[in-house]
């Protein structure tokens, strides 16, 4: 393995340089900053691990998260893929701060503002799609508190980085797999989260675009909103297809899948088409008993793991994401693929 010794000859400066750049402390000249960031990357230069656990344990480094969990039992997965990085870098020495909250501004807004106040190093949240977290966004920012949005995005911010699915393109690949699934011309609902979430309202966008473009046999009459709650979704889908007979399509854009899924079994509709996001159990469930005609898998345990691995990068290794918008595959599940994700194991 390269030193900072070998890495200073190589670029003829001084090791102290070069440590100043390893560790982003002191004025260095960008030109000279570049040629070792070179180096670094051509030659995998890694530091000795156990003093830099050494060092990074005396910052006692802290990371807050807040999480759409309140009622979402999809953000158990993303948690233990974060829970699984920590572990991973425990002598490290990092602990984390947990906030679980709802579609609420004023509670977002009071999360991150009680995780400032606990001095937080990094904060990876998913955020709500406002003109007001953008501006708490950029005050960390200004801070030097680097923040990482995970499972849904916000427009035109100071985050570092964001960790998820193209949630656009997500869209458009339910609309794809509604055409294949129908042949006729059909109406069909549109089941959303909430509009006040990036990734609900780019499903939606991905999903309307790709149908106006390409599957004009496939007409929206009515986009809901069931704030991720089985509850609610149950009622408003239950009370949807009751008041319109002529549906044949639903599109789930988000969660309460549970509960809008058990409308349709109740009603005892065995015709219909239905489009869902991820694998809960109940989700699968659900396309076994062929409720559910397909679901997305947007690999929630992946999006908590590469979320906390990009902050470890950032602020011990001194790494930048090289990439703005960390995208994970989308996988579609039918019946006849269930036993590829059942007991899944999910690696690196």
């Amino acid at each position: 393995m390269i030193t900072i010794k070998e890495i200073a000859e190589l670029v003829g400066t001084s090791r102290g340089t070069v440590d100043r750049v390893i560790n982003n402390r002191g004025n260095v000249k960008p030109e000279i900053k570049e040629k070792v960031l070179n180096i670094i990357e051509k030659y995998d230069y890694k530091p000795n691990k156990a003093g830099l656990a050494l060092v990074t344990k005396k910052k006692k480094l802290t990371i807050g998260v807040i999480l759409f969990s309140k009622h979402n039992p999809f953000f158990i997965d993303v948690i233990n893929g974060m829970m699984t990085k920590l572990k991973e870098a425990e002598d490290y020495g990092i602990s984390m701060i947990r906030k679980e909250i709802s579609f609420d501004l004023e509670e977002q807004k009071k999360a991150i503002l009680e995780l400032k106040e606990k001095n937080i190093s990094c904060l990876i949240i998913s955020p709500l799609d406002s003109f007001e977290i953008r501006d708490l966004i950029g005050e960390l920012y200004n801070e030097n508190i680097p923040v990482i949005t995970v499972n849904t995005d916000i427009k035109n911010s100071k985050r570092l980085a964001y960790v998820g699915s193209d949630y656009y393109s997500a869209g458009s690949i339910a609309a794809g797999l509604m055409k294949l699934f129908t042949k006729d011309k059909i109406k069909l609902g549109i089941i959303l989260g909430s509009k006040k979430v990036l990734c609900h309202t780019e499903r939606l966008a991905g999903f309307r675009d790709t149908i106006k473009k390409n599957y004009k046999n496939l007409e929206i009459i009515a986009v809901l909103e069931n704030n991720d709650d089985d509850n609610k979704s149950y009622e408003i889908t239950k009370n949807f297809i009751n008041n319109h007979k002529e549906i044949k399509a639903l599109f789930f854009a988000g969660a309460g899948v549970a509960g809008g899924t058990s409308a349709i079994k109740d009603a005892n509709l065995k015709d219909m088409y239905v489009i869902t996001f991820d694998t809960l159990s109940s989700t699968i469930n659900m396309l076994e008993k062929g409720i559910i005609t397909a679901t997305i898998d947007q690999q929630p345990f992946m999006q908590g793991y590469k979320s906390i691995e990009v902050a470890i990068d950032y602020l011990i290794h001194h790494i930048s994401p090289k990439k703005e918008l960390n995208y994970l595959k989308s996988n579609i599940i039918i019946k006849e693929n269930i036993g590829e994700i059942k007991g899944q194991v999910y690696l690196k």
